[in-house]
């Protein structure tokens, strides 16, 4: 199912994600959230504290890698909270490898000059 946008095109009414985490399907966007895949306040606490805030800004709105912001089940988003993978892995055991890679290649690029 194709993305739905209401009048204005600011807001998404309809479509189909699958959310990884779960490995459930969802086609109503407010079942959803957009998670950063390395939370913000883990990200704060390894170090972004100290980063100018362009830099902090550009990490929270980073596009340019795929699995930065991902759409996921909002009840999974809330149950990881600020965790990293030592303290919480997704639901969807078929997923835990990719998402771990994923978090790695996402917790590298913060630390590099990526986003300096």
């Amino acid at each position: 199912m194709a993305v739905t946008l209401g009048p204005g095109k600011c807001r998404v009414i309809a479509g189909q994600w699958h959310d990884p985490y779960t490995g459930r399907v969802f086609t109503d966007p407010g079942d959803l959230d957009i998670d950063h895949l390395v939370p913000l306040k883990e990200a704060h606490d390894s170090g972004a504290a100290s980063w100018p805030q362009p830099r902090k800004r550009a990490y929270a709105n980073d596009l340019s890698h795929p699995e930065a912001l991902i759409a996921v089940y909002d009840g999974a988003n809330r149950a990881k909270r600020a965790h990293d993978p030592a303290s919480w892995l997704p639901s969807n055991a078929a997923y835990r490898c990719a998402y771990v890679r994923a978090w790695t290649q996402v917790k590298d690029r913060a630390v590099s000059s990526t986003y300096a």
